[in-house]
């Protein structure tokens, strides 16, 4: 009597800024395990590379072996952007700068005011800031002469796990924005030379759902999968996210909680949005993605809430149970800019601010302020990014490990001020193992179609919003032009 068939399996790994996340993916589409594995704390941004490795390696121990057995493709995805400087054989070459690092300001500064407008070198609008690697190259050339010349290519974190499964040091096109132009994958050579590195650390490029190779027999040792299994060149976990919540599929407003937020809206096809600047968004062409994206990322997300976990001594999901028994009255407006922001603002200088505390305040109704914040801050991006568009989007799909808590459901219906769709998963992870499929000539369903049904917004949601941007004009009002604290 034969043997009954066992399916394969697709394994999906986020390579994040806090911890190493990983998926089993059943042909269906249903997640049939899923780890996560913590990283340790980095200093100010700045971490050893080899931190997501060992995270990798934990991350997939923890999926039960009969499956990853079974597994037939690997894919990627991964925070950027990220500096990783590794040598010729992958080694890291000396320190790796997240977007979290904020030294580089000054450096950023000396590009933007040599550069302009970043459209023509990088075939997108990318910001001058000290988290993009342009800025971070400059900054390590001046202060890590010996990591620069150990260095042979300069990565994504996603590209350097990558390169330890495979060998190859691929990267695509929207994950090496800074060190190469989008539209054609070649080195922003004029832009690297200004930072002082030779643009040969640029890697190759290839698109994000095609084989960057497959996993090695020494990588097969270390990792626990199969040999000969081909891995996906990978994508930035934004772009990952957006490919599982549907986004590619037809034009939607998004957002996906993190550690940051990533929010904005895919475009019709015609529509002339993407490429502009001057909206304080990231413009992602046709050419780069199955749909034109404009979208921004956050600074400051799930970890607003890690820093009131660490300021009052409860954990996160304690936290975000109070939450929903905060007292209305007492619940202050808070702009969460705990380490500057990023989209639209783009000021590394405002910090935090709270109005409105009073005696009844306490931890209840500062979580709630909190979750309401993050949502404000997401719905600045998407109303940045329909306003860049010229359409307005009816509702918003999001996704993220938590967002189906009821804290989060409430702080969203109170901010958003439109219907919104929750898709309880970890997006990034999911469209890796999609990106991993196609690498193995399958596909994967998205995860759209399992999304909750709307949830309808609070009726003074624009009210709420706008007490949200008078305390986030309040944030930045005090910045100089480079977003500094401006002198008194």
């Amino acid at each position: 009597m034969s043997r009954p068939r066992v399916p394969p399996c697709h394994v999906g790994i986020d390579v994040g800024t806090s911890a190493v996340k990983a998926v089993l993916v059943e042909p269906d589409g249903r997640v049939s395990a899923r780890s996560r594995v913590a990283l340790p704390a980095d200093a100010g941004g700045e971490r050893d590379s080899l931190d997501w490795l060992d995270g990798t390696q934990a991350a997939l121990a923890q999926l039960p072996e009969p499956q990853r057995a079974r597994v037939c493709s690997v894919g990627l995805t991964g925070l950027t952007p990220t500096t990783v400087l590794v040598d010729e054989a992958g080694h890291p070459a000396g320190p790796a700068l997240t977007w979290q690092h904020s030294a580089a300001t000054g450096e950023a500064a000396e590009l933007a005011a040599r550069f302009g407008d970043s459209t023509e070198l990088l075939g997108t609008s990318l910001p001058w800031g000290p988290g993009y690697p342009p800025a971070q190259l400059a900054w390590l050339a001046r202060r890590r002469p010996q990591a620069r010349a150990a260095t042979r290519w300069v990565l994504q974190a996603k590209d350097f796990v990558g390169m330890a499964l495979t060998g190859s040091p691929a990267s695509d096109r929207w994950s090496s924005k800074g060190i190469c132009n989008v539209l054609t994958g070649a080195p922003a050579a004029a832009i690297l030379r200004a930072a002082g590195w030779d643009p040969g650390v640029c890697p190759p490029t290839a698109e994000p759902w095609e084989p960057r190779g497959a996993v090695a027999a020494d990588a097969s040792t270390r990792f626990g999968i199969p040999a000969g299994v081909p891995v996906s060149v990978g994508w930035s976990d934004a772009l990952g996210g957006m490919l599982a919540l549907g986004v590619f599929e037809r034009p939607r407003a998004f957002a996906i909680l993190g550690t940051s937020c990533i929010a904005g809206v895919s475009l019709a096809p015609g529509t002339g949005a993407a490429g502009r600047s001057g909206s304080g968004l990231l413009n992602v062409p046709a050419s780069v993605a199955p749909l034109a994206l404009c979208y921004g990322p956050t600074q400051n997300g799930g970890s607003a809430l890690d820093w009131l976990a660490a300021l009052t001594g409860l954990g996160v999901p304690e936290l975000m149970d109070l939450s929903e028994r905060a007292d209305p009255a007492a619940t202050p407006v808070f702009a969460p800019y705990l380490a500057g922001e990023r989209a639209p603002l783009w000021e590394a200088g405002a910090r935090g601010v709270l109005i409105g505390l009073a005696t009844a305040t306490g931890a209840a109704e500062l979580s709630r302020a909190t979750l309401r914040g993050v949502a404000g801050t997401v719905r600045n991006v998407v109303a940045h990014a329909e306003q860049a568009a010229g359409t307005l989007y009816a509702e918003v799909t999001v996704g993220g490990s938590m967002a189906g808590h009821p804290a989060w459901r409430t702080a969203l219906r109170e901010i958003l001020g439109r219907a919104f769709k929750i898709a309880d998963e970890e997006p990034s992870c999911h469209g890796a193992a999609m990106l991993g499929a196609s690498a193995a000539g399958c596909s994967l369903p998205s995860l759209a179609a399992r999304s909750a049904h709307d949830t309808i917004g609070d009726p003074s949601a624009d009210r709420s919003f706008a007490r949200f941007l008078a305390a986030s004009d309040i944030a930045v009002a005090g910045l100089g032009p480079a977003g500094a604290p401006a002198s008194a």
